[in-house]
């Protein structure tokens, strides 16, 4: 095992950091049939995640903000399909274009999290868990709900925008961290000390004092 992880079942610290979090779920989609009754899934497949990230940040000393959640729609995506690149990080302001001007505007140094039904690599050869790829400035990631696996979703992608794309490597070694390549399947996974020193320098945590 990597002996710079941290583990997050020691002793919490205390929260030095604030992450402010609006939360954006697309609705309407005629595929949500396949996997309920009701568009509700989304909701509570968000919340989840959610609460599992403020989880997550929180034995980290971060604290996650829900500050605004909304359900949107566009003429575009009102099937929850959404198309990304497979390597997200190539062409990041084009990646998310479609989701940005859904929902309230938010202050720059926030971070928008949008939840759809599907996202696909280009061709649609694969599914897309999630992206956080974003254009300067419009801090956000996606997370698709098609597959359920692996856990902590949403922490991973908002990890990547805490990290930035500066930050290298982009994905750890260690299956048991947050930011495995893969994704963890682990239901409390760890960042390492490289990691949380990177995050707590984004411009999108607020110290606190």
């Amino acid at each position: 095992p990597d002996p710079k992880l941290k583990s997050s079942s020691s002793v919490p610290p205390k929260i030095t950091h604030e992450c402010r979090l609006h939360l954006r779920v697309t609705a309407g989609a005629e595929y949500l049939k396949e996997v309920s009754d009701t568009p509700e899934v989304l909701i509570q497949y968000m919340s989840v995640e959610f609460r599992k990230a403020k989880v997550l940040f929180g034995l980290n000393g971060i604290r996650l903000t829900l500050v605004t959640l909304e359900r949107v729609r566009a003429p575009e995506i009102d099937n929850l399909l959404f198309e990304v690149q497979t390597d997200c990080g190539l062409i990041p302001e084009a990646n998310l274009k479609l989701l940005y001007r859904l929902g309230t505007i938010v202050p720059p140094n926030e971070i928008v999290g949008y939840f759809v039904y599907r996202m696909f690599s280009p061709g649609g050869q694969r599914y897309v868990q999630g992206c956080s790829a974003h254009a300067p400035n419009r801090p956000a990631f996606a997370v698709a709900m098609n597959d359920i696996f692996p856990y902590n979703a949403l922490a991973h992608e908002l990890g990547h925008v805490l990290l930035g794309y500066s930050y290298l490597p982009h994905h750890h070694a260690d299956p048991k961290n947050l930011m495995f390549g893969a994704g963890t399947l682990e239901m409390q996974p760890v960042l390492d000390d490289s990691q949380l020193a990177q995050m707590r320098r984004s411009p999108y945590l607020k110290k606190i004092a």
